[in-house]
């Protein structure tokens, strides 16, 4: 069985759409923790709305490729995800769904290759500081650090711990 870190993103109703997207993938997957929720500026396209951000650990039999298309790209379909291309302007994001780590391996999966582990968990604590509330002593397969020591090494300033949203992974779909 595969362990898999997924980031689980939104900045539209992400109230609504990070639990929705939890929920979804806990019919399709044996999902083992979920961190907090933190809010974070946009990176790059600053015409956007800040974003809601939490990683969720699991296991799956699926292999990458089959795991991006058959449970991440439906659930983001069925939240009504919209891919307008790389044109600047303000884009709202009901839900991103999106392979941090996969066991401990290094790789490049699909037709527009997603590499994994992905490369900016070692930039940007919106996605270093979730994995290492999970998995804290997990060694980065490619940088050989912990999660904790790239969480740590990385500027914390425009990140938000949000405790007044707690994703719950005993609360049904509503």
């Amino acid at each position: 069985m595969n362990r898999v870190f997924v980031l689980l993103s939104s900045n539209h109703e992400p109230e609504k759409n990070l639990p929705a997207g939890l929920a979804l993938l806990q019919e399709k997957s044996r999902v083992e923790a979920i961190s907090s929720v933190y809010e974070s500026a946009p990176v790059g396209e600053i015409y956007q709305a800040n974003f809601l951000d939490a990683v969720a650990e699991l296991r799956t039999n699926l292999c990458p490729s089959e795991f991006r298309s058959d449970i991440l790209g439906q659930i983001e379909q069925r939240l009504g995800r919209e891919r307008p291309g790389m044109q600047a302007g303000f884009h709202v994001i009901t839900i991103d769904l999106d392979i941090l780590l996969w066991n401990q391996e290094s790789f490049d999966f699909g037709p527009k290759p997603w590499h994994v582990p992905d490369r900016k968990i070692v930039h940007e604590a919106h996605l270093a500081v979730p994995l290492a509330e999970l998995a804290p002593d997990y060694v980065h397969p490619e940088d050989g650090r912990t999660l904790l020591k790239i969480a740590k090494s990385l500027p914390h300033e425009e990140l938000t711990l949000r405790q007044d949203i707690r994703l719950d992974l005993s609360r049904p779909l509503a």
